[in-house]
C-alpha cells in the first residue's frame, strides 16, 4: 500500500513529532476510562431491567441507553471546549517565542499553508479523542434506538465544533507573541461569546415584548414587533447547535408522548413569527454549522495576514533623498545670492577707484 503524503510540511512535521509523544496516549486512555465510568452506570440498569424483564417486573425502554449516548456526547462537547483553547492557542505564539517564526516565513509556504499547518495539527488530538470514543457510545446498539447515520451526524457537529473553537485559539496565538496571554484571552473570549449570545438573544426578545406591552397599554398602538431577529446569533454559539442536533435526533424526555425536538419546538413561542415546521428552524444545525465553519475560514484568513511580514516603503531612504535635493536647490539659491552681493560690493570699490585716478589725473595736470 502507499503511503499517504501530506503535502502541508508544518503538519507533517508536527504530526510525526507530537503525535509520537507519549502523552497522546496516556490522554486518549484518561478520556475513554472517564467516558466508560459514565456509561457503566446505565449499561448496568439496563442489564438488570433485562434480567428481570421475564418475569415480569420491569419494562425495557430504547430510552436508557439513548440517555447515556447523549450524557457521552455532553461529555465529549465539554472536554472538547476545555481541551481545543489549550491545545491551540499556542500553536503560533510558541513559534514566536523559540523565535522560529522568521524560519518559517523564508521558506516558500505561504503565510496561510503555515497557518492551515498549525491549525491542524494542533485539532488533530481533539479529533482523535472523539473518533476514539466512538466504540464505548457504540453500545447503544445493544438495544437499538439509534441507527449507524445517527452516531455520524452528532461525530461530525462534534468535529465541526471543534474545528469553530480552535480557530479562536489559532487567531488569538497569531496576534500576540505570549502563550500564556493568548490562551487566557481564547479563554475569556469564548465564555464572554457563549454567554453574550444567550443575553443578546433572550435579552433582546424580552425588550421587543415589554415595548409592544407598552405602546399598547398606553398609546393603543399595535405594531407587533417580533425579536425573532436577536435568536438568530445563537448560530455562533456551539453548545446550541450540540443541544439542537440532539434534541432533533434523539429528542429531550422519558417518553415518546413528551419529547422536545430542538429549535423548531420553540416555533410560535420564542419564535412569533414562525412557527415548527419552518425550514429555517427545522436546519438550525446545518445552518448554524455553516455559519461557524464560514467563520472559521475567516478567522484563519485573518490570522495568516496577521503573520504576514509587512513590507515596509523606504521612507527615509526617499525623504533624504528630497532633503539632498532641497538642499542643493538651497545651496544653489545661495551662491547666486553671494554672487550678486559680490557683485554689488565690487562695483563701488571700482568707481571709487576710478574717482581716485581722475582726481590723481587732475591734480598732475595742475601742477
Amino acid at each position: 500500500m502507499k503511503k499517504v503524503m501530506i503535502k502541508n510540511a508544518v503538519l507533517r512535521k508536527d504530526m510525526l513529532l507530537d503525535m509520537k509523544k507519549p502523552k497522546v496516549a496516556i490522554i486518549m486512555l484518561i478520556f475513554n476510562a472517564l467516558l466508560s465510568l459514565v456509561a457503566f452506570p446505565f449499561l448496568a440498569s439496563t442489564s438488570f431491567m433485562a434480567e428481570w424483564y421475564d418475569y415480569g417486573v420491569f419494562g425495557l425502554s430504547y430510552r436508557t441507553l439513548i440517555t447515556m449516548f447523549m450524557v457521552l456526547v455532553w461529555l465529549e462537547a465539554v472536554a472538547i471546549c476545555f481541551l481545543t483553547p489549550a491545545l491551540t492557542a499556542g500553536c503560533v505564539s510558541i513559534e514566536k517565542e523559540r523565535q522560529t517564526m522568521d524560519v518559517l516565513l523564508t521558506t516558500r509556504m505561504s503565510t496561510w499553508q503555515i497557518i492551515k499547518g498549525k491549525y491542524f495539527s494542533s485539532i488533530m488530538l481533539v479529533i482523535m479523542l472523539i473518533i476514539s470514543g466512538l466504540p464505548i457510545m457504540s453500545l447503544v446498539y445493544i438495544f437499538g434506538g439509534i441507527n449507524l447515520w445517527q452516531m455520524f451526524l452528532m461525530t461530525l457537529v462534534l468535529i465541526a465544533t471543534t474545528m469553530y473553537l480552535a480557530s479562536f485559539g489559532v487567531f488569538f496565538s497569531a496576534l500576540v507573541k505570549n502563550t500564556i496571554v493568548s490562551v487566557i484571552l481564547t479563554y475569556i473570549f469564548l465564555g464572554v461569546m457563549l454567554s453574550m449570545t444567550m443575553t443578546i438573544a433572550f435579552g433582546g426578545a424580552s425588550i421587543m415584548i415589554l415595548i409592544n406591552e407598552y405602546l399598547e397599554e398606553v398609546h393603543q398602538i399595535h405594531l407587533n414587533l417580533h425579536g425573532d431577529y436577536f435568536f438568530f446569533i445563537l448560530w455562533w454559539n456551539p453548545l446550541v447547535t450540540i443541544f439542537d442536533s440532539t434534541a432533533q435526533i434523539f429528542g429531550y424526555g422519558f417518553d415518546s408522548s413528551s419529547v422536545f425536538n430542538g429549535m423548531q419546538d420553540f416555533g410560535g413561542d420564542l419564535f412569533q413569527s414562525m412557527s415548527d415546521k419552518n425550514l429555517i428552524l427545522r436546519g438550525w444545525s446545518f445552518i448554524s454549522v455553516a455559519v461557524q465553519l464560514a467563520t472559521s475560514y475567516l478567522l484563519l484568513r485573518w490570522s495568516a495576514r496577521l503573520i504576514k511580514p509587512v513590507k515596509k516603503k523606504p521612507k527615509k531612504f526617499v525623504s533624504n533623498f528630497r532633503g539632498v535635493q532641497r538642499t542643493g536647490a538651497q545651496v544653489a539659491e545661495k551662491t547666486e545670492e553671494k554672487q550678486q552681493e559680490e557683485m554689488q560690493q565690487e562695483q563701488p570699490a571700482e568707481q571709487e577707484e576710478m574717482q581716485q585716478e581722475m582726481q590723481s589725473e587732475m591734480n598732475a595736470t595742475e601742477d
